[in-house]
C-alpha cells in the first residue's frame, strides 16, 4: 500500500470518552481511495506524540 502525506486542517474534535476523541480532518484535494481497516498515523506539528 502507498503511503501519502497529506496536509489536512482539523474541521471537528469531539471527546467521546475519557480514553478517546473523534477527529475529523479535511482536505481541500481530493483524497487518496482508502478502504476499510486502513489506519492513519497524524502528526500534530509542536507535539511530541503521533496520533
Amino acid at each position: 500500500m502507498k503511503k501519502h502525506i497529506l496536509d489536512l486542517e482539523v474541521t471537528e474534535n469531539t471527546k467521546l470518552n475519557d480514553n478517546y476523541v473523534l477527529i475529523k480532518l479535511t482536505s481541500e484535494s481530493l483524497l487518496p481511495e482508502m478502504i476499510a481497516g486502513q489506519f492513519a498515523e497524524i502528526r500534530v506539528d509542536n507535539s511530541q506524540a503521533t496520533y
